[in-house]
């Protein structure tokens, strides 16, 4: 997919985002799940492809699902992308049904919680990625978050403390901030 069509999509998701619902955690929420996950993976393209020692030809969504997205390498190297989100399922929950008691949640998704949401994360889309990866060269996890307690700070210095295992299906997770205006980007972290 060309860079002007990933836009374009953007642009019309953007339109639609706004009669979403859902607010709480959605820098990355797209109504298309296709443009949200070209989106994520644009975002991280520069750090997945630094860590192949080949040109990276050609990116995009993936035939099948799994995985999300598909990036080829001049090598011959197809790696596959899982993308996913940490968020709080409760906070989007209150927040649509009982508003009153959403910024009361919004305090409850901390350091500790969400690193027992990511090694939650991580057996789950193992075990989904396990029929599909004999078809690739290596699977990477690439998890999103917007969560209001979570910076990158939290994390810098952690990552290889973040899973309690090394991964048995991805050869490399990263966690993909949302905008941090005190850093001017969206900071990514390898955790694996």
């Amino acid at each position: 997919m060309k860079a002007d069509e990933i836009v374009k999509k953007i642009l019309s998701g953007l339109e639609k985002n706004d009669g979403c619902r859902r607010k709480h955690a959605n820098f990355w929420n797209f109504v298309e799940k296709s443009v949200k996950e070209s989106g994520i993976a644009d975002q991280a393209c520069y750090e997945i492809s630094n860590i192949y020692e080949s040109e990276l030809i050609s990116w995009g969504p993936a035939e099948n699902d799994p995985p999300d997205v598909e990036f080829n390498f001049k090598n011959g190297q197809t790696v596959a992308v899982e993308i996913t989100e940490l968020v709080n399922q409760n906070a989007i929950e209150i927040q649509i049904k009982n508003p009153e008691r959403y910024s009361d949640e919004l305090f409850r998704f901390d350091y500790p919680v969400a690193v027992e949401e990511l090694n939650r994360i991580l057996v789950e889309k193992e075990e989904k990625m396990r029929s599909v990866e004999s078809l690739y060269s290596e699977s990477i996890l690439l998890i999103h978050t917007d969560e209001f307690l979570l910076d990158s700070d939290l994390f810098i210095g952690k990552e290889s403390e973040i899973f309690k295992r090394s991964s048995e299906v991805f050869k490399h997770a990263f966690l993909l901030f949302s905008y941090e205006p005190l850093k001017k980007c969206c900071p990514i972290l390898k955790l694996l």
